[in-house]
């Protein structure tokens, strides 16, 4: 069997994403930058993943304990997570961005107060920085905190 032929990486998806024109564009120029920036972006994403592992970590309190290994088994083998390394994409740093929504949101359930406010306020920010998919979820948020209490 023949192999498929190499596609560009503007040529995936359902839209033309600036960031995969603008990478090679860059390849194009200098590959010697482009593959020492993609070392750098993929090795910073590892303090990044152990962020988001240890804020899920933290939200699973109440679990027992086999229930939060098995949440941290899910987080660490994700295939978003994993595959996030060959194209350095928003996807994986918004997992983190929402598992710090989660963690600060349960605890401002629990202890509600203006710290609690201001580091759940802050979550948010960041996550709608990382990904407009979550924007929804502010409209949702309210109606979710309902339901819980």
């Amino acid at each position: 069997p023949q192999m498929p032929p190499v596609i560009p990486s503007t040529q995936h998806g359902n839209v033309n994403r600036l960031e995969f024109s603008f990478g090679e564009q860059v390849m194009s120029a200098n590959e010697a930058i482009y593959r020492r920036s993609l070392w750098i972006a993929r090795m910073a994403r590892i303090p990044v993943m152990l962020l988001g592992s240890w804020l899920l970590w933290l939200s699973c309190v109440s679990l027992p304990w086999h229930a939060r290994i098995l949440v941290q088994a899910f987080w660490c083998t994700s295939p978003l997570i994993l595959g996030h390394g060959w194209i350095v994409s928003a996807d994986a740093p918004a997992g983190v961005a929402m598992a710090a929504v989660l963690w600060t949101a349960l605890r401002f359930m629990r202890h509600e107060s203006l710290i609690a406010v201001i580091f759940s306020g802050i979550a948010w920010g960041i996550a709608i920085g990382t990904k407009f998919t979550f924007a929804p979820l502010y409209v949702a948020f309210p109606f979710v905190i309902e339901g819980i209490r």
